[in-house]
């Protein structure tokens, strides 16, 4: 994902061939309500849920308060609880007073090719 996803959901355009120069073609603050809109043109839900497992999970605790971590609870940082209630709200984690822990449900994209966080080829948990 990247660029090209923003593009195919018409938040973004690139401004020539060098692939991060871009401009956006809403303001920030309408990406949200464009993205939804045009959702059909864009990745699916676990790319979506890979990518943005991969992006904040190379960071780890320290920078985003974001956590891979199988077992641990970890408290994110604001800018994050609203796509963690969301996953938890759907069953990727569980949600106890501000913090979080990844369920079952996120095993495949926890240890698939792109994440690696977690070992294949293992029982769920």
């Amino acid at each position: 994902m990247g660029i090209d996803a923003l593009c195919k959901l018409q938040i973004m355009k690139p401004l020539n061939d060098i692939a991060s120069d871009c401009t956006f073609l809403c303001a920030p603050e309408d990406v949200r309500y464009i993205a939804e809109r045009n959702w059909q043109k864009g990745q699916s839900f676990e790319d979506l849920l890979t990518t943005f497992i991969a992006l904040f999970g190379e960071f780890g605790t320290d920078y985003w308060g974001f956590s891979t971590d199988r077992d641990s609870w970890f408290e994110p940082g604001a800018h994050l609880c609203t796509v963690l209630t969301v996953l938890a709200e759907i069953g990727y984690a569980s949600e106890e007073r501000g913090h979080y822990r990844w369920t079952k449900k996120i095993y495949p994209v926890m240890s698939a090719p792109r994440t690696n966080f977690w070992p294949p080829n293992e029982e769920a948990g």
